[in-house]
């Protein structure tokens, strides 16, 4: 591959000035319910299921908390207002619960 000098381009930044890009947007969106069953084993939001982003919230009615994070450690802590996480897969996200059979609702994009 041959490489070119370009004089100039007019590109578009975030206020953080990171360099902003287009990208088709998402083509459907779904959602569901993940229930842990133990409060000591954490467990995989779902199936092997591609993804771009998925917004995650507790459970409504949860009496204790909900940690998310990877299959060896869950130190998020999601509050009420719920996390949205940019992911390829929602098998990559552990959800760890305080109490047996508590958990979050979600929704993502494809």
């Amino acid at each position: 591959m041959a490489k070119r000098w370009i004089n100039s381009a007019d590109v578009e930044v975030s206020p953080a000035g990171a360099l902003l890009t287009e990208q088709a947007p998402p083509t459907a969106i779904s959602g569901g319910t993940k229930n842990v069953a133990s409060a000591a084993t954490p467990e995989a939001l779902a199936a092997s299921t591609p993804c771009r982003s998925v917004f995650i919230v507790p459970t409504v009615g949860n009496t204790g908390t909900v940690h998310l994070g990877s299959d060896s450690v869950q130190p998020m802590l999601i509050g009420a207002g719920g996390v949205r996480i940019t992911i390829a897969n929602l098998a990559q996200i552990y959800v760890k619960v305080s109490v047996n059979g508590e958990g979050v609702d979600f929704i993502y994009t494809v």
